[in-house]
């Protein structure tokens, strides 16, 4: 059981940690951070939830133009030019 606290700024998603107890309240998995007095932080009054949740589908996500994909494919020409050591 993972926990079911939602948490994330940019993107909002469930914590996802190990479980250790239910929220007192509303019965939702919560790990040992996100307990409050046997109860979750959002049943307790100290979590708000992450407002503007971004719902991005896998195919959006990985969905290039050209010009960003030209980004990732281009080289330099020698290694001496190379912004970091990865870059070749």
């Amino acid at each position: 059981m993972r926990c079911g606290l939602v948490v994330g700024k940019l993107v909002a998603h469930p914590c996802g940690r190990k479980a250790r107890t239910v929220c007192g309240r509303c019965r939702t998995p919560i790990c040992e951070r996100h307990t409050a007095d046997g109860r979750c932080l959002s049943c307790a009054g100290q979590w708000t939830r992450p407002e503007g949740v971004v719902e991005v589908s896998w195919q959006e996500m990985f969905d290039f133009t050209d010009a960003e994909l030209s980004v990732f494919e281009k080289r330099t020409q020698s290694p001496d030019q190379a912004l970091h050591r990865y870059d070749s």
